[in-house]
C-alpha cells in the first residue's frame, strides 16, 4: 500500500490541493483531501470511466450540474437524534434536496444509454419536492421565518404590528404635544423589549411613568409613560407567543426531515462524490490531460508525458517505457538534466491514474495499477533521528525491500549515493538484483559507471540517459532509452566558470578506466546522434513522399469522380435526346396519318414533307441503330486491347494497367476513365462503329452549299425546301447562307420572309446587296 510518505514525496498532495479548487462544496473539498489511489485494476477503471463520462456529460452533451451545497453532516446526525434545527440548518438541508432534484433533471436530458455511471448517481439520489417547497415557503433567511409559515404566526405578527402602531401613536403625542419641552430628543426608542422616550433628568417628575434606564452622563432618563405600560405588556406577550410559534414551526419542519433523513444523507453523499468526479473532468480539460489505458501487468508506456506541476509553457514532454521489454530502468546523465523529474513523473502519473484522474500525456499512453508505489527521492537527512544522508536512504531501502513485491513500482533516486562509491555501487547492484528477483518494476537514477556497465549485461535491465546539447552541455530534458549517458561533471563545471587549472587537474586525476569508459560512451553517443539525424532526415523525406502520394491520390479520386459525373451526365443527356427524337417521330407519324386521310394534292404534299422530316430524324439518330459488333475473348488483358466496360455499356481501349489498385485506364472515344478489373471483359471487334461525326453530319461543309435556289416553287414547297436545307446547314456549322427566290411578283419573297421571322434558328436576314442578287436573294445569318 502506498504510504503518506510516498504520496508526499511524489507530490500527490499538491495535485489534490489543485483539484480541490475545482469542486463546488466544502464536503467535496474534504473528500478530495482524503483521496487515495486504489490498488485494483477494476476500481481504477471504474474511477476513470466516471471521469470520462463526466467529461462527455459537460463537453459533449452540454450538461453542467451545480453542486453548491453546504456540509450538512452535523445536521443529519442531529435529525437522527430528533433535535430541532434552526433556520440556517433547514435552508442548507433544503439546498441539498434542491441540488439533487436539479441534478436529476439535468441528467435526464442525456441521450438514453449515454454516460450510465453519471445517470446512476441521479437514479440513486433522493428527492422530496414537498419537503423542499415547505421549507422554502416557511424559511425566509438564516434567521427568520415568513409570516405565512403558519396561520397562527401570521395572526400573531399582525397583532404585533397593530400594537406597535398604537404605542407609536401615543408616544408621538408626547413628542409633538406639550411634553416636548421636557424631552432630551424628539425620538422614540426601546429599552429591553419596551418602548420609552428620553426625558431630561431635571424634568423626570413632569412625565409620570416607569424609569427603565439612564444615560452614562445622567443627563437623560428613559421613561415608559404610564399611558403605554399596558400596551407594552400586551406587545411583550405577543412577542413571546411569536417565539413559541416559531419554535413549534421549526420542530414541525425538523420532524418532517427526520422522517426522510436516510434519503437526505444518501443525496448528500452522492452529490459530494459527483462533485469530485466532475472536478476531475474539469481539471483534466484545463491541463489537457487524457484518459490512460490501464493494465494490471505492470506495463508503463508514457508518451509525451508532462509533469502537471511544472509550468505548461516550460515543461518538456518525455517518453518513458517500463515493464514490457525490461523491468528495471537505470537513468543516467548530468545533474539538473531532469532525472529526478522523470522519476517523479512516472510515480505521480501512476498515482493519478489509480485515483481516477486523467494524466497529461498523449493518447494511447499506458499505465499500470500497482498494489504499492515506493520511493526514495531526495536528501532525507534527519537531524532529529541523528541519521546521515546515507543512513536515511538505507532506512528507506530496508522498508521498501521488505514491502515491495511483483505488483509494486519502486522509484530510487541516486541509489547507493552518500557513501564510498565502490561500496555504494556494489550495494546498488545488489538492491537491483533483489528487486528483480521479486519481479518488481523499478526505475533508479545513478552516476555510477558500475551500474551503467551492469545494465548492459543484466537481463531485464535497460539503461537510459537524459539528453543534453553536445556543444553547451545544457540539458534538453529528453529521455533516451537504451543509451547510457555521462555525468559530464567536469565539462559542466568548466562551462559554468570553474578555473581551467582546476578542471584540467580533475581530468588528470580520472582513472584510465573511467576515461576509457567515458570515451566509449561518448563515441556511442556521437554515433547515436548521427543516426538520429539520419532518421530525422529520412522521416522528413518519408513525410514529404507521403504528402505527395496523398495529393496524387486526392487528384486521382477527384478525376475519377469527375469522370463518373460526366458519364452520368452524358447518359442522362443521351436518354433525354432519344426521348425527344422518339416524341418528335411520333408527332410526325400522326401528322402524316392525318394528311393522308384528306387525300388531296396539298395533303399528299404535306405527307411527303413529313416523311422527309422523319427520314432526316432517323438519319440524325442512327447511332442507336448502328452499334458495333464484338465477340468476347479469353486471355490476359494487355495495354492496347479492346474491352467491353459494363458500367459504360460501351467498348473501349486499354491505355494503362495498375496491378496494385486492380484498375484499368481506358479510352472510349474522347473519354478517358479508370475502371475496376471486375468491370472489364476482353473482346474482339467484328464490326467497327461508323464515324460518329459522319453519321450525325452526313455532309461536310463542302457538301452543303452556301446557297439554295427555290425559284419556281410555291411558298409551301419553298418553305419545306428551306427548312430541310437549314437543318443541313446548321449541322455543317454554316453561319451565313443565301436563299435565291427571284424577284417576280414578290409573293414568294414575302412568304419566305414571314417564315424567316418565326424560325428560331435564324439570327437575322436581309435582302442581297448590289452584286449579291439584290431583291431576288435573301441572306440569312444563322445562330
Amino acid at each position: 500500500m502506498t504510504s503518506e510518505k510516498e504520496l508526499k514525496s511524489l507530490e500527490f498532495d499538491k495535485i489534490l490541493k489543485i483539484l480541490s479548487g475545482y469542486v463546488s462544496s466544502p464536503p467535496a473539498r474534504e473528500l478530495v483531501a482524503a483521496l487515495k489511489p486504489v490498488n485494483t485494476l477494476e476500481e481504477a477503471r471504474d474511477l476513470l470511466d466516471r471521469t470520462a463520462q463526466a467529461d462527455r456529460t459537460m463537453y459533449e452533451f452540454g450538461c453542467s450540474p451545480s453542486f453548491s451545497i453546504d456540509d450538512v453532516s452535523d445536521y443529519i446526525e442531529a435529525l437522527r437524534k430528533d433535535a430541532t434545527l434552526n433556520c440556517k440548518a433547514l435552508l442548507q438541508i433544503s439546498r441539498v434536496l434542491s441540488c439533487a432534484k436539479n441534478f436529476k433533471i439535468s441528467v435526464s436530458k442525456l441521450p438514453e444509454g449515454e454516460c450510465p455511471l453519471i445517470a446512476e448517481y441521479a437514479l440513486n439520489m433522493f428527492t422530496d419536492r414537498e419537503a423542499e417547497n415547505r421549507i422554502s415557503e416557511s424559511v425566509m433567511n438564516e434567521n427568520e421565518l415568513y409570516d405565512g409559515a403558519s396561520s397562527r404566526l401570521r395572526e400573531i405578527r399582525q397583532a404585533i404590528r397593530r400594537t406597535n402602531d398604537k404605542i407609536r401613536q401615543k408616544l408621538n403625542g408626547y413628542i409633538s404635544g406639550g411634553y416636548s419641552k421636557y424631552l432630551q430628543d424628539n425620538i422614540v426608542t426601546m429599552r429591553g423589549d419596551r418602548y420609552v422616550i428620553p426625558v431630561k433628568s431635571e424634568c423626570q417628575g413632569q412625565i409620570p411613568g416607569l424609569v427603565h434606564d439612564r444615560s452614562s452622563t445622567g443627563a437623560t432618563v428613559f421613561i415608559e409613560p404610564l399611558a403605554i405600560v399596558e400596551l407594552n405588556n400586551e406587545l411583550r406577550g405577543l412577542l413571546s407567543d411569536e417565539q413559541n410559534e416559531i419554535a413549534e414551526i421549526l420542530r414541525s419542519l425538523s420532524f418532517m426531515l427526520s422522517l426522510i433523513v436516510d434519503g437526505i444523507e444518501r443525496s448528500f453523499d452522492l452529490i459530494t462524490r459527483a462533485d469530485v468526479v466532475f472536478a476531475k473532468a474539469r481539471y483534466a480539460r484545463d491541463v489537457k490531460a487524457v484518459e490512460p489505458l490501464l493494465n494490471g501487468d505492470g506495463i508503463i508506456d508514457i508518451r509525451k508525458g508532462r509533469h502537471p506541476l511544472i509550468d505548461a509553457k516550460k515543461v518538456v514532454p518525455v517518453d518513458v517505457r517500463l515493464g514490457e521489454d525490461f523491468k528495471v530502468l537505470l537513468i543516467t546523465g548530468p545533474n539538473t538534466g531532469g532525472k529526478t523529474v522523470t522519476l517523479k513523473l512516472v510515480g505521480l502519473l501512476s498515482l493519478m491514474a489509480s485515483a481516477g484522474m486523467f494524466v497529461p500525456c498523449e493518447e494511447g499512453s499506458r499505465l499500470a495499477v500497482f498494489d504499492g508505489v515506493y520511493c526514495d527521492i531526495g536528501d532525507e537527512q534527519s537531524i532529529e533521528q541523528n541519521l546521515s544522508t546515507f543512513s536515511s536512504h538505507t532506512v528507506n531501502l530496508i522498508r521498501i525491500t521488505k514491502q515491495a513485491d511483483y505488483n509494486s513500482l519502486v522509484l530510487l533516486d541516486e541509489l547507493g549515493a552518500g557513501t564510498d562509491p565502490a561500496e555504494g555501487s556494489a550495494l546498488a547492484i545488489a538492491v537491483i538484483e533483489y528487486l528483480l528477483s521479486r519481479n518488481c518494476r523499478c526505475i533508479t537514477t545513478t552516476h555510477y559507471n558500475e551500474l551503467k556497465e551492469y545494465s548492459y549485461r543484466a537481463e531485464g535491465v535497460s539503461n537510459a540517459s537524459m539528453d543534453f546539447d553536445p556543444e553547451t552541455f545544457a540539458p534538453v530534458y529528453r529521455l533516451l532509452i537504451g543509451v547510457s549517458g555521462s555525468s559530464n561533471a567536469i565539462k559542466i563545471a568548466s562551462k559554468l566558470g570553474l578555473p581551467h587549472s582546476i578542471t584540467a587537474r580533475a581530468n588528470e586525476l580520472l582513472s584510465d578506466e573511467k576515461v576509457s569508459f567515458d570515451g566509449i560512451v561518448a563515441a556511442a553517443e556521437a554515433s547515436r546522434r548521427e543516426a538520429d539525424e539520419s532518421r530525422k532526415r529520412a522521416a522528413e523525406y518519408e513525410a514529404k513522399a507521403r504528402e505527395q502520394y496523398a495529393k496524387a491520390q486526392a487528384l486521382a479520386s477527384q478525376a475519377e469522380e469527375k469522370n463518373k459525373k460526366l458519364e452520368e451526365k452524358l447518359a442522362k443527356k443521351a436518354t433525354e435526346l432519344l426521348g425527344d427524337y422518339m416524341s418528335e417521330a411520333d408527332d410526325i407519324v400522326e401528322e402524316m396519318k392525318e394528311a393522308l386521310k384528306k387525300g388531296d394534292e396539298q395533303a399528299l404534299f404535306e405527307a411527303r414533307k413529313k416523311r422527309k422530316q422523319l427520314e432526316n430524324l432517323r438519319f440524325a439518330n442512327n447511332l442507336s441503330n448502328d452499334e458495333e459488333k464484338f465477340e468476347k475473348e479469353k486471355g490476359e488483358i494487355k495495354v492496347g486491347d479492346n474491352v467491353f466496360v459494363k458500367k459504360l455499356n460501351a467498348t473501349a481501349k486499354v491505355e494503362k494497367i495498375d496491378d496494385r489498385k486492380k484498375k484499368y485506364t481506358v479510352s472510349c472515344g474522347n473519354l478517358t476513365t479508370v475502371v475496376n478489373f471486375t468491370d472489364v471483359s476482353k473482346i474482339r471487334i467484328t464490326q467497327e462503329k461508323k464515324n460518329l461525326k459522319r453519321r450525325i453530319l452526313p455532309d461536310t461543309t463542302e457538301g452543303c452549299p452556301h446557297e439554295l435556289n427555290v425559284i419556281g416553287q410555291t411558298v409551301d414547297e419553298a418553305t419545306f425546301s428551306v427548312d430541310s436545307y437549314l437543318s443541313r446547314a446548321l449541322l455543317c456549322g454554316l453561319k451565313e447562307v443565301r436563299i435565291v427566290h427571284g424577284k417576280g411578283s414578290g409573293a414568294l419573297r414575302a412568304g419566305l420572309h414571314a417564315y424567316f421571322s418565326k424560325n428560331p434558328c435564324i439570327r437575322s436576314f436581309r435582302l442581297g446587296k448590289y452584286g449579291e442578287g439584290e431583291d431576288g436573294v435573301t441572306v440569312l445569318e444563322l445562330k
